[in-house]
């Protein structure tokens, strides 16, 4: 079996845009299983009596006929938050979610999910931890099962950066969670994107992510858009981050069937 540095280099290789974005004609990677955007080869999930959807990292999208799931939950500071209601703590209100953490092993049978979504948890993963969670989640899904990641776009920061665009000065310093001071150039800006929530730990382009899906065992991995998905219910998973200086990029793969083909 490769190593994720040789898969990488795969990708590369392949001649995959790190950004998905404009990139029509990227050229199938890894024995085709990257589509260019745009092109779908399989249909929508048919969401049937057993359906098992795990919405990872959910916040405050709990989403009805879903496993939601988000390791915030379960923290002390949390629940007491909500027990007192304070400002911040409103927006969770009455919601249920169970507490798993998705840095752990799923605590699902393997082959017994459908579907699995994840938005903008990954950042707090370091890339060895994004590996093991994506083939957690290879496992647990069925045959033909389809993961759907959003994360930010490392690629369209670096881009906004160079053009000395500032956007960026001025999303940093209105959105910053951390005392990082005022900030004034773009250097500074793509600086202080790093430290933007003292969670942050690693930002990921559309080569990365493919190519962690890859390694994982995933197949017909495809470039999508804003609530372009083969998932259920995407309408209520999805926010709306298209607006975002920091550029996004939405990723489905699929899980092969016994045949190593995607069903």
């Amino acid at each position: 079996m490769s190593t994720l540095a040789e898969t990488h280099s795969q990708v590369r290789s392949a001649g995959v845009s790190p950004s998905p974005v404009g990139s029509a004609g990227l050229s199938p990677s890894l024995t085709e299983s990257i589509r260019p955007e745009g092109r779908t080869t399989n249909g929508p999930l048919v969401r049937g009596s057993d359906f098992v959807g795990l919405n990872l990292g959910c916040g405050s999208r709990v989403v009805p006929g879903w496993i939601n799931c988000d390791r915030t939950f379960r923290r002390l500071s949390f629940r007491l938050g909500r027990l007192l209601r304070l400002p911040r703590y409103r927006r969770f209100a009455g919601l249920r979610c169970a507490g798993i953490d998705a840095k752990k092993p799923l605590p699902f049978p393997s082959g017994s999910v459908h579907a699995i979504f994840e938005q903008h948890m990954l950042y707090a993963f370091e890339p060895e931890e994004t590996q093991r969670l994506l083939t957690e989640c290879h496992r647990v899904l069925r045959p033909g099962g389809v993961v759907r990641l959003n994360e930010d776009d490392l690629h369209a920061v670096a881009e906004r950066y160079v053009r000395g665009d500032l956007d960026l000065v001025d999303y940093v310093n209105r959105e910053a969670h951390v005392a990082i001071g005022h900030i004034a150039t773009p250097a500074e800006a793509f600086t202080a994107v790093f430290k933007k929530w003292s969670s942050l730990k690693w930002l990921y382009d559309a080569q990365s992510l493919a190519a962690h899906l890859h390694f994982a065992g995933f197949a017909l991995i495809e470039f999508k858009g804003f609530h372009e998905s083969r998932l259920p219910d995407i309408d209520a998973l999805e926010k709306d981050n298209r607006d975002s200086v920091l550029g996004q990029i939405w990723i489905e793969a699929v899980k092969p069937g016994e045949d190593g083909q995607a069903e």
